[in-house]
Protein backbone atom coordinates (compact mmCIF):
# COMPACT_ATOMS: atom_id res chain seq x y z
CA UNK A 1 0.00 0.00 0.00
CA UNK A 2 1.40 3.29 -0.78
CA UNK A 3 1.16 6.02 1.27
CA UNK A 4 -1.56 9.18 -0.03
CA UNK A 5 -0.40 12.33 1.16
CA UNK A 6 -4.12 13.36 0.75
CA UNK A 7 -5.40 10.76 2.83
CA UNK A 8 -7.21 12.17 5.89
CA UNK A 9 -6.33 10.32 8.99
CA UNK A 10 -7.82 11.43 12.80
CA UNK A 11 -5.49 10.56 15.28
CA UNK A 12 -8.46 10.82 17.76
CA UNK A 13 -9.61 7.27 16.10
CA UNK A 14 -6.95 5.32 17.25
CA UNK A 15 -5.88 4.77 21.07
CA UNK A 16 -2.42 4.76 20.58
CA UNK A 17 0.81 4.54 17.95
CA UNK A 18 0.63 0.95 17.61
CA UNK A 19 -3.12 0.55 17.04
CA UNK A 20 -2.18 3.06 14.02
CA UNK A 21 0.46 1.01 12.70
CA UNK A 22 -2.04 -2.30 13.32
CA UNK A 23 -4.82 -0.50 10.57
CA UNK A 24 -2.01 0.09 8.04
CA UNK A 25 -0.71 -3.35 8.98
CA UNK A 26 -4.28 -4.76 8.23
CA UNK A 27 -4.57 -3.03 5.05
CA UNK A 28 -2.16 -5.34 3.49
CA UNK A 29 -3.76 -8.50 4.37
CA UNK A 30 -0.36 -10.49 6.04
CA UNK A 31 0.40 -11.72 8.88
CA UNK A 32 2.20 -8.84 11.31
CA UNK A 33 5.39 -11.06 11.27
CA UNK A 34 5.23 -10.83 7.54
CA UNK A 35 5.38 -7.40 7.45
CA UNK A 36 8.71 -5.01 5.03
CA UNK A 37 8.97 -3.10 8.15
CA UNK A 38 11.10 -0.41 5.84
CA UNK A 39 7.83 -0.06 4.07
CA UNK A 40 5.40 0.29 7.25
CA UNK A 41 8.57 2.71 8.58
CA UNK A 42 7.96 4.79 5.54
CA UNK A 43 3.87 5.24 5.65
CA UNK A 44 3.91 5.48 9.70
CA UNK A 45 6.22 8.33 9.62
CA UNK A 46 4.60 9.84 6.42
CA UNK A 47 1.31 10.17 8.17
CA UNK A 48 2.99 11.99 11.05
CA UNK A 49 4.83 14.39 8.94
CA UNK A 50 1.59 15.44 7.08
CA UNK A 51 -0.51 15.91 10.74
CA UNK A 52 2.49 18.18 11.50
CA UNK A 53 2.80 19.70 8.21
CA UNK A 54 -0.95 20.43 8.76
CA UNK A 55 0.01 22.12 12.30
CA UNK A 56 -1.90 19.64 13.90
CA UNK A 57 -0.45 18.46 16.96
CA UNK A 58 1.22 14.47 17.34
CA UNK A 59 0.89 13.46 20.86
CA UNK A 60 4.60 12.20 22.10
CA UNK A 61 4.03 8.52 22.24
CA UNK A 62 3.05 9.00 18.47
CA UNK A 63 6.33 10.71 17.81
CA UNK A 64 8.79 7.83 19.94
CA UNK A 65 7.20 5.13 18.08
CA UNK A 66 8.18 7.33 14.58
CA UNK A 67 11.68 7.54 16.17
CA UNK A 68 12.11 4.07 17.07
CA UNK A 69 10.62 3.21 13.15
CA UNK A 70 13.33 6.01 11.55
CA UNK A 71 16.40 4.21 14.02
CA UNK A 72 15.13 0.16 12.70
CA UNK A 73 14.70 1.59 9.14
CA UNK A 74 18.23 3.34 9.17
CA UNK A 75 19.87 0.52 10.44
CA UNK A 76 18.43 -1.56 7.38
CA UNK A 77 19.49 0.62 4.76
CA UNK A 78 22.47 1.88 5.83
CA UNK A 79 24.01 -1.69 6.16
CA UNK A 80 22.97 -2.80 2.90
CA UNK A 81 21.00 -5.48 4.31
CA UNK A 82 17.78 -6.66 2.48
CA UNK A 83 14.23 -8.49 3.89
CA UNK A 84 15.39 -12.03 2.66
CA UNK A 85 18.64 -11.72 4.56
CA UNK A 86 19.26 -9.01 7.57
CA UNK A 87 22.41 -8.54 9.83
CA UNK A 88 21.70 -10.66 13.26
CA UNK A 89 21.49 -7.80 15.16
CA UNK A 90 19.12 -6.04 12.95
CA UNK A 91 16.98 -9.27 12.40
CA UNK A 92 16.74 -9.31 16.44
CA UNK A 93 15.65 -5.81 16.34
CA UNK A 94 13.06 -6.08 13.93
CA UNK A 95 11.54 -9.63 15.55
CA UNK A 96 11.33 -8.04 18.66
CA UNK A 97 9.27 -4.52 17.21
CA UNK A 98 7.24 -6.70 14.97
CA UNK A 99 6.19 -9.02 18.26
CA UNK A 100 5.42 -5.83 19.66
CA UNK A 101 3.14 -5.23 18.02
CA UNK A 102 1.58 -8.68 17.37
CA UNK A 103 1.31 -9.04 21.32
CA UNK A 104 -0.63 -6.02 21.25
CA UNK A 105 -2.65 -6.79 18.78
CA UNK A 106 -3.49 -10.47 20.93
CA UNK A 107 -4.26 -8.25 24.01
CA UNK A 108 -7.27 -6.00 21.88
CA UNK A 109 -8.37 -9.16 20.22
CA UNK A 110 -9.04 -10.79 24.20
CA UNK A 111 -10.06 -7.27 25.28
CA UNK A 112 -13.14 -6.99 22.96
CA UNK A 113 -13.87 -10.53 23.13
CA UNK A 114 -14.28 -10.18 26.84
CA UNK A 115 -16.45 -6.97 26.39
CA UNK A 116 -18.72 -8.75 24.34
CA UNK A 117 -18.85 -11.62 26.99
CA UNK A 118 -19.98 -8.96 29.53
CA UNK A 119 -22.34 -7.69 27.21
CA UNK A 120 -24.29 -10.51 26.72
CA UNK A 121 -23.66 -11.45 30.77
CA UNK A 122 -25.66 -8.26 31.40
CA UNK A 123 -28.79 -9.73 29.63
CA UNK A 124 -28.86 -12.12 32.85
CA UNK A 125 -30.20 -11.45 36.74
CA UNK A 126 -29.56 -13.99 39.28
CA UNK A 127 -31.43 -14.17 42.21
CA UNK A 128 -29.87 -14.79 45.20
CA UNK A 129 -31.14 -17.82 47.85
CA UNK A 130 -31.54 -16.92 51.48
CA UNK A 131 -30.45 -20.08 52.59
CA UNK A 132 -27.47 -21.35 51.02
CA UNK A 133 -26.65 -24.47 53.71
CA UNK A 134 -28.19 -26.81 50.44
CA UNK A 135 -26.08 -25.85 48.43
CA UNK A 136 -22.98 -25.64 50.68
CA UNK A 137 -19.72 -27.62 48.58
CA UNK A 138 -17.38 -30.04 50.54
CA UNK A 139 -14.04 -28.11 51.01
CA UNK A 140 -11.58 -29.56 48.97
CA UNK A 141 -8.53 -26.89 48.20
CA UNK A 142 -7.24 -28.92 45.90
CA UNK A 143 -10.34 -28.42 43.27
CA UNK A 144 -10.86 -25.27 41.09
CA UNK A 145 -13.81 -24.49 39.15
CA UNK A 146 -16.08 -20.99 39.02
CA UNK A 147 -16.83 -20.63 42.59
CA UNK A 148 -12.56 -20.24 43.05
CA UNK A 149 -10.59 -17.68 44.15
CA UNK A 150 -9.70 -15.64 40.84
CA UNK A 151 -6.28 -14.20 41.74
CA UNK A 152 -5.33 -18.42 42.16
CA UNK A 153 -7.05 -19.00 38.91
CA UNK A 154 -4.92 -16.04 37.77
CA UNK A 155 -1.30 -17.15 38.97
CA UNK A 156 -2.04 -20.32 37.39
CA UNK A 157 -2.73 -19.29 33.86
CA UNK A 158 -0.08 -16.97 34.21
CA UNK A 159 2.61 -20.04 34.78
CA UNK A 160 1.36 -21.80 31.45
CA UNK A 161 1.33 -18.69 30.12
CA UNK A 162 4.60 -18.11 30.78
CA UNK A 163 6.38 -21.18 29.86
CA UNK A 164 4.26 -21.12 26.43
CA UNK A 165 5.10 -18.15 25.35
CA UNK A 166 7.85 -18.14 23.73
CA UNK A 167 7.28 -20.24 21.86
CA UNK A 168 3.70 -19.57 20.78
CA UNK A 169 4.53 -16.39 20.25
CA UNK A 170 5.93 -16.02 16.71
CA UNK A 171 2.93 -18.05 15.45
CA UNK A 172 0.32 -15.21 16.26
CA UNK A 173 -2.36 -14.45 13.10
CA UNK A 174 -4.63 -11.29 12.49
CA UNK A 175 -6.73 -13.79 10.88
CA UNK A 176 -10.31 -13.37 12.37
CA UNK A 177 -11.62 -17.00 13.34
CA UNK A 178 -14.99 -17.80 14.62
CA UNK A 179 -15.98 -19.52 17.74
CA UNK A 180 -18.62 -19.55 20.06
CA UNK A 181 -18.80 -21.27 23.79
CA UNK A 182 -21.75 -23.46 22.73
CA UNK A 183 -19.35 -24.79 19.68
CA UNK A 184 -16.43 -24.91 22.78
CA UNK A 185 -18.81 -26.58 25.43
CA UNK A 186 -19.46 -29.17 23.16
CA UNK A 187 -16.11 -30.09 22.19
CA UNK A 188 -15.38 -30.13 25.75
CA UNK A 189 -18.05 -32.68 26.71
CA UNK A 190 -17.06 -34.68 23.81
CA UNK A 191 -13.69 -34.60 25.15
CA UNK A 192 -14.20 -35.93 28.18
CA UNK A 193 -16.79 -38.34 27.25
CA UNK A 194 -13.62 -40.35 25.59
CA UNK A 195 -11.10 -39.16 28.37
CA UNK A 196 -11.82 -39.68 32.01
CA UNK A 197 -9.03 -37.13 32.40
CA UNK A 198 -7.10 -34.25 30.69
CA UNK A 199 -3.96 -32.20 31.36
CA UNK A 200 -4.85 -28.48 31.57
CA UNK A 201 -1.89 -27.94 29.26
CA UNK A 202 -3.23 -29.79 26.56
CA UNK A 203 -5.70 -26.44 25.25
CA UNK A 204 -2.47 -24.41 24.66
CA UNK A 205 -2.44 -26.46 21.17
CA UNK A 206 -5.93 -24.72 20.21
CA UNK A 207 -4.97 -22.50 16.89
CA UNK A 208 -5.85 -19.23 18.27
CA UNK A 209 -5.70 -16.90 21.30
CA UNK A 210 -9.23 -16.46 21.15
CA UNK A 211 -10.19 -20.25 21.06
CA UNK A 212 -8.34 -20.72 24.13
CA UNK A 213 -10.10 -17.95 25.98
CA UNK A 214 -13.56 -19.18 24.81
CA UNK A 215 -12.68 -22.84 25.57
CA UNK A 216 -11.67 -21.14 29.07
CA UNK A 217 -15.05 -19.14 29.84
CA UNK A 218 -16.79 -22.94 28.56
CA UNK A 219 -14.58 -24.59 31.01
CA UNK A 220 -15.45 -22.84 34.08
CA UNK A 221 -19.06 -22.55 33.25
CA UNK A 222 -19.29 -26.19 32.82
CA UNK A 223 -17.11 -26.86 36.09
CA UNK A 224 -20.02 -24.77 38.20
CA UNK A 225 -22.43 -26.80 36.94
CA UNK A 226 -20.12 -30.09 37.83
CA UNK A 227 -20.26 -31.11 34.50
CA UNK A 228 -16.81 -31.39 34.94
CA UNK A 229 -14.23 -30.94 37.73
CA UNK A 230 -10.94 -28.90 37.80
CA UNK A 231 -7.99 -30.03 40.41
CA UNK A 232 -4.52 -29.82 41.46
CA UNK A 233 -2.34 -31.86 43.21
CA UNK A 234 -0.46 -29.37 44.68
CA UNK A 235 -0.89 -24.74 44.65
CA UNK A 236 0.21 -24.17 40.94
CA UNK A 237 0.89 -27.09 39.73
CA UNK A 238 -1.01 -29.02 36.51
CA UNK A 239 -4.41 -28.14 36.42
CA UNK A 240 -6.63 -31.66 35.70
CA UNK A 241 -9.35 -31.99 34.54
CA UNK A 242 -12.24 -34.73 35.29
CA UNK A 243 -15.63 -35.21 34.19
CA UNK A 244 -18.40 -34.65 36.89
CA UNK A 245 -21.24 -36.58 37.80
CA UNK A 246 -24.28 -34.14 37.24
CA UNK A 247 -26.10 -33.35 33.82
CA UNK A 248 -25.36 -30.10 32.61
CA UNK A 249 -29.28 -29.61 32.29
Amino acid sequence: MNFDSNFDIKLSNFSGPLELLLDLVKSKNINILDVDLVDLASQYVNIIDNLKQKNIQVAGEYLVIAATLVHLKSKILLLGDTEEKLDPEVEQDRIEFLALLSDYQQIKNIANMLKEQQEHRNDYFEKSTSNYSDFRRPNDPSQLDGHSSQPILVKVLKLMFDRTRAKNRLKISTKQVQVTADQQTLWLKNLLENKSQVDFSEFFSLPTMKHFVITMISMLEMAKKQVLHLKQQRQFSEILIFRGGFDEN
